[in-house]
């Protein structure tokens, strides 16, 4: 972010918050941050048995994720990660400030 004088300003985040973050579930960042989110309740995982299937549309863009406690994989896209963070970068394709502003404001 800029300010009015050109200075850069960033947002800190503290570490308390980043940890909090880099471990709440998938499932709760998706129902808080997406316009539309449900799981496929006749899903069965092949693993772990944590694993669910959820469908979501964010952005007029539709996401089928397979979500193990944080680590999430877009199975479209072939990508995955792990984290608040990660998951709203890739669902809002958003840089890491973005996603900071998108978590804060969902009350995560």
């Amino acid at each position: 972010m800029r300010s009015g004088e050109g200075k850069v300003v960033r947002s800190s985040v503290d570490k308390l918050t980043v940890e909090r973050w880099r471990n709440i579930d998938a499932h709760v960042v998706l129902t808080a941050i997406a316009g539309y989110a449900k799981r496929d309740p006749a899903f069965v995982p092949n693993k772990d048995p944590r694993t669910q299937r959820w469908y979501a549309a964010l952005n007029q863009r539709e996401f089928f994720l397979l979500v193990t406690g944080p680590k999430f994989w877009d199975e479209s896209a072939r990508t995955g990660g792990g984290g608040a963070i990660d998951l709203v970068r890739h669902l809002s394709n958003c840089d890491f400030l973005g996603a900071v502003r998108k978590l804060r404001s969902s009350g995560l």
